[in-house]
């Protein structure tokens, strides 16, 4: 995952991250960084699950497709 974010950035695009706890990797590879604030795998993943449908809804909106 953080390659992959590096080469996002090397090729000038938005490395946008999700992260729970203590985020887990160095703050340079991503930003924006969505962090959910728990150390519980489960929440961490709930919350994940939750905030990807809001980003996807933004977009769908942004792009008229709803």
């Amino acid at each position: 995952m953080i390659e992959g974010l590096k080469q996002a950035r090397a090729d000038k695009l938005v490395a946008c991250a999700l992260s729970g706890g203590d985020r887990g990797f160095p703050p340079s590879v991503s930003d924006p960084v969505l962090i959910v604030p728990s150390n519980v795998a489960a929440r961490i993943q709930e919350m994940h699950i939750s905030l990807v449908h809001i980003l996807c809804g933004a977009v769908e909106r942004e792009l008229s497709l709803v």
